[in-house]
């Protein structure tokens, strides 16, 4: 550390101590010339009252869970709520068409769609064409995919 007056100073005493003798100072020397820099008390045991104050504390906890913040709670609390919520509302049957299956079908109806569009661009009637046809083949293959899947056996 450059700037600490306090650590220089103790190592030019150690220096010294040092230099005088050939050997370096005894433990005991360096210690009383460079200060601790953490107190004593956090270094010390717990006292039976300490001990049992933090046994109440800790309970009810598992010993081996990770230890958690009081947002880190919150957010898991928050997590399985939704969890429930989500179990209670009911899924969509097999083969049945969802939201998120319509969105997925749509959307990459017109992404695959504006791809032929550009891939066929320079003909302009046949590009918009070729951009429609391709759009609906794919919301076509997706109805035949899903329908076979509601089809299919149930698992148990």
């Amino acid at each position: 550390m450059e700037g600490d007056g306090l650590a220089d100073s103790a190592e030019q005493e150690v220096s010294a101590a040092a230099s005088s003798n050939g050997r370096s100072p005894p433990l005991h020397v360096i210690e009383s010339i460079i200060p601790r820099r953490v107190a004593s008390a956090t270094l010390d045991p717990m006292s039976r009252e300490e001990r049992r104050a933090y046994q109440r504390l800790t309970k009810k906890q598992d010993p081996y869970a990770p230890p958690t913040s009081g947002a880190a709670r919150a957010r898991i609390q928050r997590q399985e709520r939704l969890r429930a919520r989500r179990a209670a509302s009911a899924p969509a049957a097999r083969g049945r068409f969802s939201r998120r299956f319509l969105y997925w079908t749509i959307g990459g109806a017109a992404g695959i769609g504006l791809i032929a569009f550009s891939l066929a661009w320079p003909n302009m009637p046949l590009a918009g064409y070729v951009g429609l046809g391709v759009g609906a083949t794919w919301i076509a293959m997706a109805f035949g995919v899903r329908a076979l899947i509601g089809r299919a056996a149930p698992r148990h």
